[in-house]
Order: structure tokens, then sequence, then C-alpha cells
């Protein structure tokens, strides 16, 4: 059996997310029949070339296209399908979530396996905020022009405004102002309206585009009960993400304050907000918070990291810049436990994965992936996402029972990454 891993669009193995690189690695190490191809538009690229390069010992592919073809899908598929035809892989293993590939396999009926990085890839939100439905729960409902249309309004200013205007006009008519604004230079406002319509369509094809899959690896049951709600059904499998054994780090004495921290990408989906509020009515002699993390470059989230530490100027609360995964053991040996509010879908959670390893048990919300890893009274808390009465309450308690951090740091343990190796390779074997 030979496999084809393809890395996330756009993305060579040097810019990969730590993750996916392990995966590869891991597969390596595993003596797979295996070569890996990435596929991009560059715009230094006239004519599709092919690079061959090697990457520990296995061939590595990059397909370069003409920044061109970025808005041509067909040419994507004709190019992809004639990369695929000289390699000749047995299964696909693809990150990509665009679907090219899977219309150029399925052409030459070679199955392809997806796994799902981003908790909305269906959805039309998307990103970091998707399945956040316009209140802020999870998603209750499904992908729909009618569902959707108020949610893909919330990020855009004046959002009730522009949600009632779209309403106005039918979604065949929407359609027709989307297909008219794409051939226009950007307009304030109005472009980012008018592609809303367009990118609810795009989603809605996808959805039937995955259904042809040969399998969807979800890493939580959450994920997999939406993408089934939403028509996608039978070819989802849930393997949970495992993480490479780190060292154990000692747990510090807990006769002074309590340290929480937090891991990972900051954005409001991530409940940053709520946690601070939570906080506020707490004594400030018996805990400390360590946020550690940044926000993309963009003028929202930016807004939203400098509202935070105005908020958390009068508490005890320290910023920390993002580390690089090799130096986070650095500072949580310092911390006790780790406090994770989301209010999205979390695919999997890797930073609480990876703090249960070393030892952190972790206050989260239910909102997937933490469900997976986190087991009530063992190694952590869970509660409902977006509630900041019991998260505020739950740290409450966590500061009134400290000998529950030691007992639950003993228990904390974790699905090492080569589980996560040996169930891909069942699964390719099983296709």
């Amino acid at each position: 059996m030979k496999l084809l891993f393809i890395t996330t669009y756009g993305i060579t193995i040097p810019g990969e997310h730590f993750f996916t690189l392990e995966v590869v690695n891991g597969l390596i190490e595993s003596k797979l029949n295996m070569v890996i191809l990435t596929v991009l538009c560059d715009k230094d690229t006239s004519t599709p070339l092919v690079i061959t390069e090697n990457y520990k010992g296995t061939d590595y592919f990059i397909l370069k296209l003409p920044d061109s073809y970025a808005s041509r899908s067909e040419k994507i598929v004709d190019e992809i399908k004639n990369t695929l035809l000289v390699l000749n892989p047995a299964v696909i293993h693809s990150n990509m979530i665009e679907g090219y590939e899977l219309e150029a396999a399925n052409q030459l009926n070679i199955p392809v396996v997806y796994t799902i990085h981003i908790g909305g890839f269906i959805c039309p939100r998307g990103g970091g905020n998707g399945f956040l439905y316009y209140n802020d729960e999870i998603c209750p409902t499904t992908v729909s022009h009618k569902n959707c249309l108020r949610c893909c309004c919330r990020d855009l200013p004046g959002k009730d405004f522009m949600y009632n205007f779209l309403r106005l006009f039918s979604v065949n008519q929407r359609l027709k102002a989307y297909q008219w604004v794409q051939k226009r230079p950007f307009m304030l406002l109005l472009t980012p309206l008018l592609l809303i319509t367009g990118i609810i369509e795009d989603s809605l094809k996808k959805i039937e585009k995955f259904k042809q899959s040969a399998a969807i690896i979800s890493a939580n049951i959450k994920l997999k009960e939406i993408l089934e709600k939403n028509g996608i059904r039978g070819n989802v499998v849930v393997i949970p993400h495992g993480v490479k054994k780190r060292n154990r780090l000692p747990l510090l004495a807990l006769d002074g304050k309590v340290k929480f921290y937090y891991l990972g990408r900051i954005s409001y989906a991530k409940g940053l907000h709520i946690l601070l509020k939570a906080l506020e009515p707490i004594p400030q002699d018996q805990y400390e918070l360590h946020i550690i993390g940044d926000a993309e470059k963009r003028g929202k989230e930016q807004r939203y990291y400098g509202k935070l530490k105005r908020t958390a100027k009068k508490l005890p609360v320290v910023f920390h810049e993002r580390l690089p995964n090799s130096a986070i053991e650095s500072l949580i040996k310092d911390y006790h436990v780790m406090i994770h509010p989301a209010i999205v879908l979390e695919v999997f959670g890797i930073a609480i994965a990876e703090s249960i390893s070393m030892g952190r048990p972790v206050l989260a919300t239910k909102c997937g992936g933490p469900e997976m890893q986190i087991i009530p009274k063992k190694n952590g808390w869970l509660i409902e996402p977006n509630n900041r009465t019991e998260l505020q309450k739950s740290i409450q308690y966590i500061l009134e029972n400290k000998d529950e951090i030691a007992v639950f740091s003993k228990n904390c343990e974790i699905p090492l990454f080569s589980h996560y190796i040996q169930s891909l390779h069942k699964l390719y074997e099983e296709i």
C-alpha cells in the first residue's frame, strides 16, 4: 500500500502546524510506504511545475501553480489529477479542506481520508469562529441560507441592520449580487455584505463534496454529531489526537496562591473575556492567572486583545507572549491548573492534552475536544460554555479544595502519539 500525505493547502512542510508535522514524522518513523505532496499557488510561477525534494528520507513533491489558478478551481483539480497519475497512491490522507484533491481522486477512484483541524470547516462563518452561533452558543442547527445568514452578519459593523437588509432579498437575488460583486474592486462594507450568500452556498457545496470521501477523521464525538446532522454520515471516524510524551512536571506546593494559566490562541471564541469577568468577585490574594499566547494581527483580534489587557489591569493577571512548543514546559512548571473557557467548538485542544500529559489538571468547557480528554473528578472539571457564573463557582471551588489539584495531577494521563499513528495505519488498511 502506498500512501500519499497531502499537507494543508498552500503550506509547505516547514510551515505546517506542529501537530500535522508530528503526524508526518510519526508515519515516516512507522516505516509506512508513503510520499508527501504540497499544493500551492505561487505569484512567481508562470506554468504548473512539480518540485521534488526529500524530507527525512521520504519523497516530498511540491506542486506549484500560477497565482491566476487560485480563482479557477477546475485548473487546480486538473493539475492535481495529473500529479496523482504520476504518484499513483493507493490511499490519500489530506489536510486540505478545499476539496480540489477529492474531485481529482474521485475521477481516478482513489480513496481520500481527511483530518479535520478546524472545527467549523463546513461552517460559513468559518475559521476560529466555526460553529459559533450568533448568540455565542455552539451551533444547534444545520448549514443553510436561512440558518447561517445572521451568524455571517455577526462580524460586520451594524450586524443587525446588515442582517435585516439582506433578508429583504431572496436567495437567488443575493446570489446574483454575490456574482456581481466578485467581478468588482473591493468596496468597503458592500463587498463583505454581498459575499455572505456566496460563502454559505460554497459551504453547502462543500458538504455535498465531502460526503464522497472515504473517511473524515474527527477528534471528538460532538463534531461527528454536527457533521452527521449536516448529512455527512457513514464516513466519519472518531480518532482523538495523541501527543508526544512530555516530561511530567512536579506540582508546586499549594500553600499559597493557586496559579491558573491559559495556553493558546487569543480570540473572542476562546472565551477569555468570560474568564476575566468570572475572576472579578474572587479575592485577589487567592490566585494568579497567566495568559500564554497571542492574537492574530487583524484589527478585530488586536482590539479584542487590547480590551482583555485593559480589563485585566485591575486583576492579578500576567500576559506572556506566544512560546514555541518546545519551550512550554519552562512556564507550565510554575503553575497549577489550566483553564480553557472556549465558547466555540474545539476540534480537540492540543494545549489541553499537553497540559494533562505534563500533570496539570484542566478546568474546561464542554465544547467538544475537552470532553474527550477530561474525566470529571479524576483529572479536571467540565462546565457549560459561556456561563460566567458557573465558571466563577468552579474557580472558587478549586480554591477552596486545593487538595483535589494534587490528586487530579497524579491522575493525569493522555493517550500517547504512537496510539494515534497505529489508528491511522488501521484506517488506511481498512480502506
